[in-house]
């Protein structure tokens, strides 16, 4: 899988394309050198107790497509036994706000860099120990003009909406207006490989 592409309703009177960030499989053997490009294993050297404990994240991720490029309705889910966390850390929120759901390898990848542990400073992920990971559906999260109210303090999102001028705006508004009334911090990728997206799109 290279990239991903779906239909959502960010706006009721308009759709929006949603293109997923494609963080691509990173083997645990490996994410010790992505640790020390990114300065993670030098930041633990000096400060051993900065991690993710007592924070409470959100995981957004667009459903999976299949091979002609069709979303895979409700297939966003990261799977605990990937990351190495028990199943109790997680909730599950689907397309329509449900708890079906099937595991996406995409979501491992990203939640794998992001908060997988072996409860040591040598774990895998930038931020282990989080409190809570809430793993959800961008379809859900999109789906009306204001955004799904999240207890999550920081929020991963693996997706870009379409690049336009108006779309950017729109989303510019209500992650703002989100923003300032929650305090979450928003974590956005640049561009995609092999979209076409390749500059900061929103709501990056």
């Amino acid at each position: 899988m290279v990239g991903r592409t779906q239909r959502t309703r960010f706006d009721s009177r308009r759709a929006i394309c949603l293109v997923a960030a494609v963080a691509g499989a990173i083997p645990l053997a490996a994410r010790a050198s992505v640790l020390d490009d990114m300065g993670v294993t030098a930041l633990r050297q000096r400060d051993p107790s900065l991690n993710g404990a007592g924070v409470a994240i959100a995981q957004i991720e667009s459903d999976e497509t299949d091979a002609q490029g069709n979303p895979i309705p409700n297939q966003f889910a990261v799977d605990p036994s990937v990351v190495g966390l028990p199943a109790a850390d997680f909730t599950y929120i689907n397309d329509t706000g449900g708890s079906t759901f099937s595991y996406s390898g995409h979501a491992d990848s990203v939640g794998g860099v992001w908060y997988s542990s072996n409860g040591t400073t040598s774990s895998g992920g930038v931020a282990w120990g989080v409190s809570s990971i809430q793993s959800i559906s961008a379809e859900w999260f999109l789906q009306s003009t204001s955004l799904q109210p999240l207890s999550a303090q920081v929020v991963n999102q693996s997706f870009a909406l379409a690049p336009g001028v108006q779309n950017q705006q729109v989303a510019d508004s209500a992650y703002d207006n989100y923003v300032d009334e929650n305090g979450t911090i928003f974590v956005s990728g640049i561009g995609n490989l092999n979209t076409g997206l390749t500059s900061v799109t929103a709501p990056g």
